[in-house]
């Protein structure tokens, strides 16, 4: 991994660069497109991996539950590509789920080698409640096709399943609900050279 990497929480001006590197990623079917609208309104849930002050990668984490998040929109700029940028992120928002006491961390991927590596274990898309597969595909026009569902555990115990406590990726009102960042002293940023979190 380069050893001037950064990885932070995101602020609004990263906007414009987030949805850039997003709609990237998007072309080739490795993550689904977002508006910058809708990247600004969800700026909360997302960290970015900074390299000489320019924002290379990005991913986010949305609550699901009182014990299960989910990791998002993981993308990362041709540029940062083959430098572990992408791995440093996941790592990072791996150490952020763990200090916001979630569970379980699940996604969506077309690439799940990548995943697996940081620990992540593919499940049988029927392991996701109706709830949430309604959710995922009525109101968030998201698809399980030509995807892998894959989970990791925060805790000592079985991944095969989501657990209990899976409310769906949306609050009551439909909007993804973001956890609250940890205090920027602890896992703000991933100094140089360090992977924070990732799997053994």
């Amino acid at each position: 991994m380069r050893s001037d990497l950064l990885v932070r929480s995101a602020t609004p001006r990263d906007a414009p660069a987030i949805h850039r590197i997003i709609d990237a990623c998007a072309a080739d079917g490795t993550v689904l497109p977002r508006d910058q609208e809708d990247i600004t309104l969800a700026i909360p849930s997302f960290v970015v991996g900074v390299v000489r002050g320019e924002v290379v990668g990005c991913a986010a984490l949305v609550t699901c539950g009182p014990s299960l998040a989910e990791i998002r929109s993981v993308a990362v700029s041709p540029a940062g590509r083959g430098t572990g940028v992408g791995a440093a992120i996941i790592s990072h928002l791996i150490s952020e789920a763990h200090f916001l006491r979630f569970d379980r961390l699940f996604l969506l991927t077309r690439i799940p080698e990548f995943f697996r590596r940081l620990g992540f274990r593919v499940v049988d898309p029927d392991a996701l409640p109706d709830s949430f597969l309604s959710d995922l595909v009525r109101c968030q026009k998201r698809s399980l096709f030509n995807k892998f569902v894959m989970t990791r555990s925060l805790v000592n115990g079985p991944i095969d399943a989501l657990g209990p406590g899976f409310a769906g990726a949306a609050g009551d009102a439909g909007v993804p609900a973001y956890p609250s960042r940890p205090d920027p002293a602890s896992v703000e940023t991933v100094p140089a050279g360090v992977l924070v979190g990732a799997a053994q």
